[in-house]
């Protein structure tokens, strides 16, 4: 626990929360407010929802569809904006580069890999 706390202590780590809360807390309400305009417009305006795009593709189902188009790319966006910037401070934060990290650690009551000797690239 007092590595927990000391880790959350260093400027690494509140670099890393005020980062990520850069990211999703607009990534959030551009999503509720998208969502909650399409809640809204399927409660209150039915003929514009029910009006057809072409041949029975109507507002609505465009607009629902691009809901979970919209979350597809906020989670893509996360994966992107995580790999190139979160876990770089994560890892400082956590001072792990070049340590075992827990996910380095083998499980108890399973086996490992034996170690086998690769055979040099033939030509």
């Amino acid at each position: 626990m007092a590595e927990w706390e000391e880790v959350a202590r260093t400027q690494e780590f509140e670099a890393l929360l005020v980062r990520r809360r850069r990211f999703v807390v607009p990534a959030l309400l551009v999503w509720t407010a998208w969502f909650g305009a399409f809640l809204v417009c399927c409660a209150v305006a039915r003929g514009f929802m029910g009006s057809s795009i072409y041949e029975g593709f109507t507002v609505g189902y465009a607009w629902a569809l691009s809901v979970i188009v919209l979350t597809w790319i906020i989670g893509w966006l996360y994966v992107r904006v995580s790999a190139r910037s979160f876990d770089p401070l994560a890892e400082r934060a956590a001072g792990t580069r070049g340590r075992e990290t827990f996910a380095d650690r083998p499980v108890p009551g399973r086996e490992q890999p034996a170690e086998t000797e690769t055979e040099p690239a033939r030509r």
